[in-house]
């Protein structure tokens, strides 16, 4: 392969993951135009995030809880958005993409989870006058060391040839 082909092929793939982002950006746009007025800020922000992940990430300002914002913001950027599926698509080739989502969708849902975790037991407000700080920080350090140690099990059990077709 020569330089001009590798230049060639990189530009592509350059214009069109640079494509899915421009072209999702004004889809997130009009929906968030569209659904002004009739749905909370809050469904909003899930919304855009399900779509592109920027401006999800961006919409969190609008949330005044910040728990909420956390839970939010964990699950947004562990999923990822349609957008960046498409991008992982054009950008991987022989990627199962079934497969790839279905990764995705575990990866949010183990995310979330421990994001609720670690919000209700550890920062959660109504929690802090009965655990102490030192109680809270061994909280958290056994949380992600499960959490790790959890990971590193299913990296184990399922190798990187799993999600390849």
């Amino acid at each position: 392969m020569s330089l001009t082909d590798v230049l060639e092929r990189s530009v592509k793939s350059m214009v069109l993951i640079c494509g899915w982002v421009i072209l999702f950006r004004i889809i997130t746009g009009f929906l968030k135009q569209a659904f002004t007025g009739f749905v909370s800020e809050c469904m909003i922000t899930v919304i855009t995030g399900f779509f592109e992940l920027a401006n999800g990430c961006v919409s969190l300002y609008s949330i005044d809880n910040d728990g909420l914002r956390f839970i939010l913001a964990s699950t947004l950027l562990s999923v990822g958005g349609l957008c960046v599926v498409l991008q992982t698509a054009t950008a991987a080739d022989g990627l199962s993409i079934q497969r790839y989502i279905t990764g995705k969708c575990i990866q949010g849902f183990i995310s979330t989870s421990l994001a609720l975790l670690v919000q209700y037991y550890i920062f959660s407000s109504e929690h802090c006058f009965i655990i102490s700080a030192s109680t809270r920080f061994i909280g958290l350090t056994v949380l992600l060391g499960l959490t790790f140690f959890i990971i590193r099990k299913i990296i184990v059990a399922f190798p990187k040839k799993v999600v390849y077709n």
